[in-house]
């Protein structure tokens, strides 16, 4: 997974600063300060401290040693160093007698898994995601319940919400750490719209408000036959990667009343009850919409089928009219601005408010969604030997001081001193480092379990420090724009039926029908062959078994309602 995220707080920013900076614990603590070195020769500070009497929190030392094992095929380690040859590992080994190994499932993960369980052979740690899978592991008595955990210490607690921590309880109760979970306060996404700026000021920098004026703007591109490089511009492109033609556009977003989180169930919330999307009017005029730009060839005809390195080469040489994307705008027009400026100074990106069309809150237009429960999660087995060890070590992770080192390194690389609210000022940052030093450091490689309020924020605040012209731009596309546009999606998390059941095949079925019945609209040759086609992928959907999927998807939603408000 991209991490687009990023952490938050646990012990007091005293204790975060007096730690950094050198100083012992105050009065009748239980610490020994002690001292290692980093790859660049900087001493910095080590506590041996199992308790401390001034009201802050310090975590057991004793030594622990345990496995982790990713249940994905694609996972390989952020660092090629083993355990201890790293800024990051080496200070969690001297102040915690702490050591990891971490492994892949190294084929089929569910095959990985039933193998693992029936020979009791599971690893200390799991991380894995919050489905069947997972349940299943539950189910067969392998998870420890972290319930008495997350009382004793103090982190977790402090920063995951009651809500949130309802949502995923099974039978009452907590099988793991989420991973990169969020508070509602940090709404978290990277969908939007971006602009083609050195264009949009040869065009005479019109309106861009409503979805009209986005057609009217598209129009005018078209017919000002301006070309680089002896091709034309595309006037409006939609992100190639996105497994969902749903995904590719956030026009329905114009329309207010929206949830992208609902996307991949192909539901939209209509008076209140989950249906079928193109039961719902906006979704049907959003699709039309996107007709009427194909037939007039405003859009990229080859977005259904073109591969990610075509979309990226346009960017990357001006070619991109307005850019658009449900699940990340970022970074690719973050990678595509930077090769085209580099060719042509005046050439770049900006990224713009979402169109709101008329009677339509422009402060309520989501063009992303984000769901307090993060990524994954990371489960201890019943194999581990110490698992309150275990969670001890990963609530001290959670924690701001955690976060802060895991992150960013020990104090002395790249910061050396925080700001008043805890987050570090960065005297470097890593990415002028090379690869070979930031790996020496570890950034990030041990974020486990991340929470993406610090890390996010504290980016944010290292941001604003720097000059206008020195601020990244992917940063200030996040903060200024689409974070503003993300709304929450916890409640309709979980809400699918287990994909090895019947309703799970059939899910499976719907989607990839709706998806080309999806793509056989927007491609119609005219608005009366699209609105034949709406209804004939509706039809088709419900005679597939929906109404079944609508029923499971209904109950389930509404039971996630009713656990996030503790009944």
């Amino acid at each position: 997974m991209k991490r687009f995220k990023a952490i938050a707080i646990a012990m007091s920013v005293s204790l975060v600063m007096s730690i950094m900076s050198g100083c012992g614990n105050s009065d009748g603590g239980d610490a020994v300060n002690s001292t290692a070195v980093d790859s660049n020769g900087k001493q910095y500070v080590t506590t041996e401290a199992v308790g401390m009497k001034d009201g802050s929190f310090v975590y057991p030392n004793s030594p622990v040693e345990f496995s982790i094992m990713w249940m994905y095929d694609w996972w390989t380690p952020l660092s090629p160093l083993a355990w201890g040859e790293d800024d990051v590992s080496r200070y969690i080994q001297d102040r915690f007698n702490v050591k990891i190994n971490q492994s892949g499932a190294e084929g089929d993960p569910k095959e990985k898994l039933n193998v693992l369980i029936a020979s009791n052979n599971l690893p200390d740690v799991l991380i894995m995601d919050r489905g069947a899978d997972w349940k299943k592991v539950i189910q067969a008595g392998k998870i420890v319940s972290i319930d008495d955990y997350i009382k004793k210490y103090p982190a977790y607690l402090s920063k995951v919400s009651e809500k949130t921590l309802n949502t995923y309880r099974q039978d009452g109760k907590i099988y793991g750490m989420l991973n990169w979970a969020t508070s509602e306060n940090h709404p978290m996404g990277n969908g939007g719209y971006s602009i083609n700026s050195k264009l949009y000021k040869q065009l005479g920098s019109p309106k861009l408000e409503t979805l009209d004026d986005l057609y009217n703007y598209l129009v005018k591109i078209k017919q000002s036959n301006i070309k680089v490089d002896g091709k034309p511009i595309v006037p409006f492109q939609g992100d190639t990667r996105c497994d969902s033609p749903l995904d590719k556009f956030v026009f329905r977003s114009a329309l207010g009343d929206y949830n992208p989180g609902l996307n991949p169930h192909y539901l939209s919330n209509v008076d209140g009850k989950l249906t079928y999307f193109l039961n719902d009017p906006k979704w049907v005029e959003t699709a039309l919409f996107i007709n009427k730009l194909f037939r007039e060839k405003l859009i990229n005809p080859d977005v259904f089928i073109e591969k990610t390195d075509q979309m990226e080469e346009k960017l990357a040489n001006g070619r991109v009219g307005v850019f658009c994307s449900g699940a990340d705008m970022v970074d690719p027009v973050a990678k595509g601005r930077m090769s085209w400026k580099a060719a042509d100074p005046e050439g770049d990106y900006k990224a713009i408010e979402p169109f709101a069309n008329s009677g339509v809150d422009s402060n309520k237009v989501w063009t992303s969604s984000f769901s307090t429960m993060g990524w994954n999660v990371i489960s201890i087995t019943e194999n581990a030997k110490d698992p309150e060890r275990i969670h001890a070590y990963f609530d001290w992770v959670f924690s701001d001081e955690g976060q802060l080192i895991t992150f960013n390194g020990p104090k002395g690389i790249i910061w050396n001193e925080l700001d008043e609210n805890g987050y570090p000022v960065f005297t470097r940052s890593r990415y002028e480092m090379s690869t070979e030093e930031q790996n020496k450091v570890g950034f990030e490689t041990y974020t486990l379990p991340g929470f993406a309020d610090f890390v996010d924020f504290a980016k944010v605040a290292g941001n604003k420090r720097l000059p206008a012209e020195k601020r990244d731009w992917v940063i200030e596309a996040q903060s200024n724009i689409t974070w503003k546009h993300s709304i929450n999606n916890t409640q309709y998390e979980d809400i699918s039926p287990d994909p090895s059941s019947q309703e799970g095949v059939m899910e499976e079925m719907i989607k990839q029908l709706s998806d080309s019945q999806f793509i056989k609209i927007v491609l119609a040759k005219s608005e009366a062959d699209a609105k034949e086609l709406i209804q004939e992928t509706i039809k088709k959907a419900y005679d597939s078994g929906f109404d079944k999927l609508e029923v499971i998807k209904n109950e389930k939603w509404k039971k996630n309602e009713s656990k996030m408000s503790g009944k």
